[in-house]
């Protein structure tokens, strides 16, 4: 059961709610909310580095979901990259919630695109090139919500 459910669940979806945070709070304390945002997403990066960079990695992914070997090797190679996501994922959300208070949210999709377009353009190229693998997958992803995140921020600032 532990296992089915942690293999089937994006580790940053807790942070990936924090937009409708922001919609709903954010007009009346901004400062307050953005505060709030990037305090939880510390804990949450910090917890989940606790986990990956220390010996509770191997009771983490080895134990509780039964990885071994080079796949255990290789998961905690990419989830370091991955690290990343939560706070790219937090600051993006802090401009969705944003274009939600302001009811402008047309960037939002087109951002959404461009992720998904960025994703694709480039793990096609390395997949030609010979070099998509899961370390280069993990970024490109990080590439994705990189580029999400300029054109949201963007977009807020005009």
């Amino acid at each position: 059961m532990i296992r089915r459910y942690l293999s089937n669940r994006d580790f940053q979806n807790p942070i990936n709610q924090f937009r409708h945070v922001y919609a709903t709070f954010g007009a009346e304390d901004p400062k307050g909310v953005t505060r709030f945002m990037f305090r939880v997403t510390a804990l949450y990066m910090a917890a989940m580095g606790l986990v990956v960079f220390t010996p509770l990695s191997r009771l983490f992914f080895g134990a509780a979901m039964g990885l071994e070997g080079d796949v255990l090797v290789q998961t905690l190679r990419v989830t370091r990259v991955l690290l990343l996501l939560p706070l790219l994922i937090m600051i993006r959300n802090l401009y969705h919630g944003k274009m939600m208070v302001r009811r402008k949210t047309t960037a939002m999709a087109v951002a959404a695109l461009l992720r998904v377009g960025a994703i694709a353009l480039v793990a096609r190229f390395l997949l030609v090139a010979g070099w998509l693998n899961a370390m280069s997958g993990a970024v490109v992803l990080v590439i994705g919500f990189v580029a999400e995140t300029l054109v949201v921020r963007q977009s807020t600032r005009r």
